[in-house]
């Protein structure tokens, strides 16, 4: 199937554990999984997709799941791309949308990703070439 990078960074290692649950259920489905932290984290080039995960600490992605996000922009762009957050944020509203993860990707329109909201809630309801939508 497809070869799959999964990028985090973590603190306290709950991040991680998500990464490496996330990593796990690409694996039953044949996908080819490299996981790593952010910080030493492949390119993405030699990739079909991405999917990068950071802790929120004060509504902010770690610097170095926004250094490789932001690195990484020019492969990420050819490819599909998933983020995801753990930690505390607010709720986004009809009249404040904005998720940190929009918020990292507004500098870069190269970007386009799917966002992750929570590891509980359902990924998307928009087809993803990882679930053969």
């Amino acid at each position: 199937m497809s070869r799959v990078i999964v990028a985090y960074a973590s603190r306290m290692g709950s991040t991680r554990e998500i990464a490496e649950v996330v990593a796990d259920e690409l694996r039953q489905t044949d996908h080819t999984v490299t996981i790593a932290p952010c910080s030493a984290a492949p390119d993405a080039a030699g990739f079909d997709a991405a999917i990068i995960g950071s802790a929120l600490y004060g509504r902010r992605w770690m610097p170095d799941a926004d250094h490789y996000v932001r690195r990484q922009a020019r492969h990420l762009t050819n490819r599909p791309t998933y983020l995801f957050q753990s930690g505390p944020c607010r709720v986004a509203t009809p009249a404040s949308p904005r998720w940190p993860v929009h918020a990292l990707c507004a500098g870069s329109s190269a970007v386009r990703a799917w966002p992750i909201r929570s590891p509980s809630a359902v990924v998307s309801t928009q087809p993803s070439p990882l679930r053969g939508g």
